[in-house]
């Protein structure tokens, strides 16, 4: 559908782009996401939208409905999709995506507000290099209220300057090696990326895959700006929340740290025995899944007879696989405490 003349925002370059937004139960905080789409400085192409079976009496739904007709009026293509299975937010976001007809896609949680010039900014990357693929940001942390918590996404994952840096000059394969580092509601991606990374194997999450599997190819380059373009709201009910990174919270976690890293043991095993999952990884990187594998295993099934576990860990370090595929000294030291 073509713009009508009531859409004043800006649009500097021929490219087309789209919003995905996958809901459920969302009528809370919706209306602040959508309002902030609205007062995009560019607007989006297109907003698709599926609900996955929301259980709140309709009250997502009838919100969307009320929202499409404003976005139509403003020039925007939207489709909408009720689902009345759920399949979570993994399939949900999956399923977007396969619509996605534009040249740049925007994924966006239900609880989030972006700022006005998001789309803008993040385009202007795009615009200006072709072989951008994924882009993400920095963004605010929030409570349900949006009361600013104090510290920043990049606070909370742990990505310092100096990593950054190592973003810039192409280095995320080897960041991500080491930990997930991508948020899906900072992301935008470029359509053809997607034949790179459809569909998503099972166990992973949707945002993990993409920026993981395009890393690892040479097609197209991943880069970040350190800007705070959204306001990423935490209110205890997110898929996936963000803790303040502090030192109690890195110890406590520990317990879902060896959770976590058995799962990838199994997920990387998995993907390292599918060759179809790997079409377009450089060979280079298989030799390093493996090792980050063997790493996960390592750390996922520590003892718990301290002596036992140091022994492991020791060996394990002189590997070199702590500073490879970790943190260094800092996952040492958590291996070798094992709380819980």
């Amino acid at each position: 559908m073509e713009r009508t003349e009531r859409n004043t925002a800006v649009k500097s370059d021929n490219l087309s782009t789209s919003v995905v937004l996958a809901t459920y139960n969302g009528s809370r905080f919706l209306r602040a996401q959508l309002d902030s789409l609205l007062s995009q400085t560019r607007l989006p192409d297109q907003l698709l939208v599926r609900d996955d079976a929301s259980t709140d009496d309709e009250a997502t739904w009838r919100l969307l409905e009320v929202y499409e007709s404003r976005f139509i009026s403003r020039g925007v293509q939207v489709e909408m999709e009720r689902g009345f299975d759920n399949v979570g937010y993994r399939t949900n976001f999956e399923r977007l995506l396969r619509k996605v007809t534009t040249d740049v896609v925007f994924l966006c949680d239900q609880d989030d507000v972006w700022q006005p010039h998001k789309i803008e900014r993040m385009m202007q990357e795009f615009s200006a290099r072709s072989r951008l693929g994924l882009l993400f940001t920095n963004a605010r942390l929030v409570d349900a209220a949006g009361t600013e918590l104090g510290f920043t996404l990049f606070d909370g994952v742990g990505v310092s300057g100096q990593e950054l840096r190592r973003i810039h000059r192409g280095e995320t394969a080897d960041l991500l090696l080491q930990r997930t580092l991508v948020t899906g509601a900072t992301m935008a991606v470029r359509r053809e990326v997607l034949a790179d990374v459809l569909p998503i194997p099972s166990g992973w999450v949707h945002d993990e895959w993409l920026a993981f599997v395009l890393a690892l190819g040479n097609r197209f380059e991943i880069d970040a700006l350190d800007e705070k373009l959204i306001d990423y709201r935490q209110h205890g009910e997110n898929a996936i929340g963000m803790a303040a990174p502090t030192a109690g919270n890195f110890w406590t976690a520990n317990g879902l740290r060896r959770d976590s890293q058995r799962s990838l043991a199994l997920r990387l095993q998995r993907l390292l025995h599918n060759s179809n999952l790997l079409q377009g990884v450089e060979p280079r990187w298989r030799h390093e899944l493996e090792q980050r594998r063997i790493h996960a295993h390592h750390r996922g099934h520590l003892s718990r007879n301290p002596i036992k576990r140091i022994g492991a860990v020791a060996r394990e370090a002189m590997s070199g696989r702590y500073s490879r595929y970790a943190l260094g000294l800092r996952s040492i030291v958590s291996d070798i405490a094992l709380l819980k």
